[in-house]
């Protein structure tokens, strides 16, 4: 299935929306949630909507942030051991 923001041009504040969230993630997840958001904004209808979303996204993606840092280091060091 393909993401709607494939099929759907980009909006240059859904672009600076998704890389501004991205930049508290781990440098090898950022492309995969910001392509997530992206399209997630890009499906919502009203400004209102897409307002309530980032704001709902930035509230979880500290947490987000921690949780995959987490599994990421617990992925390391299962492999090195």
């Amino acid at each position: 299935m393909l993401s709607t923001a494939v099929l759907q041009p980009a909006s240059p504040t859904f672009a600076v929306t998704t890389c501004l969230l991205a930049l508290l993630l781990p440098a090898s997840r950022r492309a995969r949630w910001r392509q997530e958001w992206h399209a997630e904004l890009a499906n919502l209808p009203t400004r209102h909507t897409r307002a309530r979303f980032t704001f709902r996204v930035l509230l979880g993606v500290l947490s987000l942030s921690v949780t995959v840092r987490r599994a990421e280091g617990g992925a390391k060091a299962r492999s090195s051991g």
